[in-house]
C-alpha cells in the first residue's frame, strides 16, 4: 500500500498541469499520473519528474553535478553525511563493549528494554556498527553491518 500526503496543482497551462506531490516509499509517480488521467477520463502522462525530499534530505542540501565538480576534495568531504544519517527514525541501542563486539562476530547478543523491530546499533564508542532486528524477549540479530577495520 502507498500513502498520497498531500497532492497540490501547482499550475494550470492547458494541456499542462504541475503539481507537487508527498508520498510515501514505494509510490510510483508514473503510474499515479496515468491513475489521474484514466480517473479524469483524459489520459495523463509524466514530462518531467523532479524528486525534492528523500528521507531528510531536501534540495537545499543537494548540489549538481557542475557544483561537485568544481569542488575540491574538502569541499566534497563537506557534503558527505554518516552512514546511519538515513536511520534517524530508527530506536538506537547502544552496545556495550562485550555485546558490541559479539554482534561484529554475527552472533545475537541480548540487550534490556529494546522494542521488538529494527534498531540501528552502536557500539560502546558511539561508533554506528549497523542494523539489528529486536525480538520481543530482548534479543537482537544483526541483519547489516558495517566493515570495520
Amino acid at each position: 500500500p502507498v500513502t498520497v500526503y498531500t497532492l497540490e496543482v501547482l499550475r494550470i497551462e492547458l494541456p499542462l498541469v504541475q503539481i507537487r506531490i508527498e508520498v510515501s516509499k514505494g509510490t510510483y509517480i508514473r503510474s499515479l499520473a496515468e491513475e489521474i488521467g484514466r480517473r479524469l477520463a483524459c489520459g495523463a502522462h509524466l514530462t518531467t519528474l523532479r524528486r525534492e525530499r528523500v528521507g531528510p534530505f531536501g534540495l537545499d542540501q543537494a548540489v549538481t553535478p557542475e557544483q561537485l565538480a568544481s569542488m575540491n576534495g574538502i569541499e566534497r568531504l563537506a557534503h558527505v553525511r554518516p552512514t546511519d544519517t538515513l536511520l534517524a527514525g530508527m530506536p538506537r541501542i547502544d552496545l556495550d563493549e562485550r555485546s558490541g563486539a559479539a554482534m561484529r562476530q554475527g552472533r545475537v547478543v541480548r540487550v534490556d528494554g529494546a522494542s521488538a523491530g529494527l534498531v540501528r546499533m552502536y557500539d560502546h564508542a558511539g561508533a554506528f556498527i549497523g542494523v539489528g532486528r529486536a525480538q520481543d524477549d530482548a534479543c537482537v540479530a544483526p541483519q547489516r553491518l558495517l566493515q570495520t577495520a
